[in-house]
């Protein structure tokens, strides 16, 4: 049995080949300051030896139906050019704190927002003790059934 081969970009995207000369390996090696690689080099002009090129990670994240990323990663100037988006999905919502799951909508704006998560899972981890007394280690489910809202 034979792998097919991956379906063709839309009209007018690069291809997957392309992306990835591109690329390189950056975007699944972050640089050694932690920060994300080409895609973090490109997002603050930084040159990452000809590996990334700005306009060409702009293009296409302009034109990508789909885009996954961190929540905190959403606030940050990589995609802050792009505008609101149509829908963002934040999965896992129960194990995240309320704070880094409004980065998303707050910093990207959307007219659709899913939240997906079993609210029985674990909490979400917050180090400081300042920040849970104040009560920023709760995760936005934790908060929802206070205000009249039912897990499905």
């Amino acid at each position: 049995m034979s792998i097919p081969p991956p379906p063709r970009p839309a009209a007018g995207l690069p291809s997957c080949d392309t992306l990835r000369d591109a690329l390189g390996n950056e975007i699944r090696t972050p640089s050694a300051g932690g920060a994300g690689g080409a895609a973090a080099a490109a997002a603050d002009g930084a040159s990452n030896g000809g590996r990334a090129d700005p306009a060409l990670l702009h293009e296409v994240l302009e034109g990508a139906q789909v885009i996954c990323c961190q929540m905190i990663s959403a606030g940050g100037p990589l995609l802050s050019k792009l505008g609101p988006f149509h829908a963002i999905l934040v999965d896992e919502v129960a194990q995240a704190t309320e704070p880094a799951t409004l980065v998303p909508v707050l910093a990207r704006g959307c007219s659709q927002l899913v939240l997906c998560g079993d609210h029985f899972q674990l909490p979400p981890s917050c180090a400081s003790r300042e920040a849970l007394a104040r009560g920023l280690g709760l995760s936005g489910y934790e908060r929802l059934p206070a205000h009249g809202a039912r897990p499905p």
